[in-house]
């Protein structure tokens, strides 16, 4: 019988980066990045693979990682005269997430990322909490304190999953074990299952 393999379905660039992670080519690799910088591309067509990049760039090469930032950079922002209606998908957490993660962000720019995460939707609040439990960026980790009560309870369950990560590995501080201990009294029923499953 023939067997199939689904490398990520429809979406080419998503399937590509899976297969990166297994299979280093660095001729592929680099049309990867082609595609994530190319402007004329839409952006929703982008998040798919900026994900699964996140989800396996621990697979890839120092030197592609180090690539990397620089191929994405500005590609959150519209193009302006090629943007279309139907090209909303908001790719800027994605985008600092790997600007952030792989380390080749400056002090200023990792805040100036930070903020716009902290300061955007409940989707890109809840980016911030996996960047502020961060090992890299231990700076970020204080953050926290004001996710935790954020309106969104989604936010608050990342924001309460980020917490107990700190806890974990022993990177707490008085600031996160109070904000921890708060998340514990939470109404809802997102953050104690955020606080179970860690």
């Amino acid at each position: 019988a023939k067997r199939e393999t689904n490398f990520g379905g429809s979406d080419l660039a998503q399937a590509l980066a899976v297969i990166l992670s297994f299979h280093p080519d660095d001729d592929a690799f680099a049309s990867l990045l082609g595609y994530l910088s190319d402007r004329a591309v839409a952006r929703s067509l982008k998040r798919a693979a900026l994900q699964t990049v996140i989800s396996n760039s621990e697979h890839f090469s120092a030197a592609w990682r180090g690539e990397i930032p620089a191929a994405i950079a500005g590609i959150d922002v519209p193009s302006g005269a090629t943007e279309t209606p139907f090209d909303d998908q908001d790719i800027s957490a994605e985008v600092a997430f790997l600007t952030i993660m792989l380390g080749n962000s400056e002090s200023a720019d990792t805040a100036s990322h930070m903020a716009r995460l902290l300061t955007g939707d409940e989707r890109q609040r809840a980016w911030a909490c996996r960047l502020a439990a961060s090992e890299q960026h231990e700076d970020l980790k204080a953050a926290l304190a004001i996710l935790i009560s954020d309106h969104a309870a989604a936010v608050r369950a990342s924001a309460a999953a980020a917490l107990v990560s700190i806890a974990e590995t022993g990177r707490g501080d008085s600031l996160t074990d109070r904000s921890l201990a708060n998340a514990t009294h939470d109404p809802g029923i997102l953050v104690p299952i955020a606080i179970a499953s860690e």
